[in-house]
């Protein structure tokens, strides 16, 4: 009996401040809602955002990308080769030293793209390079007659001219 008693009181005091009781369960007003590309929401109101690669720290990569211990000791390398390449490629006069960046903020110009790029051409250079371990590099040919002789007698191969284009 009791407990109907506080039932209905508690309804009867619903149904009188029904603003005052309901209001802390109204959610937030005036929130926005941003969702990642190519995902949706359920509100039709959501915007779009995204975080340009080249704005991204050093450190944060890794963690986003989920590395490996191996892949996260040579990243930080990969990534000033990447901003030593940009700067040569732009004409950056002195190219810097490890211990002027600040990299903090990420490098402008830097992208995925151009990381992965990076990574599988040297791979093709030490593959190539252990492929052809003790031969000779190609050489531009002469036109002399000693030239042609000698070239004949060593053994050569075509392959990168040095080492990968960014060092």
């Amino acid at each position: 009996m009791l407990e109907l008693t506080l039932t209905s009181s508690l309804l009867h005091y619903i149904a009188r401040n029904s603003d005052e009781v309901f209001e802390p369960f109204l959610g937030v007003k005036n929130i926005r809602v941003y969702r990642p590309p190519l995902s949706g929401s359920k509100r039709e109101d959501a915007i779009e955002f995204s975080v340009p690669f080249d704005s991204l720290s050093l450190e944060i990569v890794p963690e986003i990308t989920e590395m490996s211990s191996a892949q996260k000791l040579r990243f930080p390398a990969l990534y000033e080769q990447a901003i030593q390449f940009l700067k040569k490629q732009k004409g950056g006069g002195k190219l810097l030293e490890s211990e002027d960046l600040d990299i903090s903020r990420g490098y402008p110009g830097i992208t995925l793209k151009l990381l992965l790029d990076m990574i599988d051409e040297e791979i093709r250079y030490y593959e190539w390079k252990r492929a052809n371990k003790g031969k000779t590099p190609a050489k531009p040919k002469s036109k002399g007659k000693a030239a042609t002789e000698s070239e004949e007698s060593s053994e050569e191969i075509e392959g990168p001219e040095d080492r990968p284009s960014w060092d």
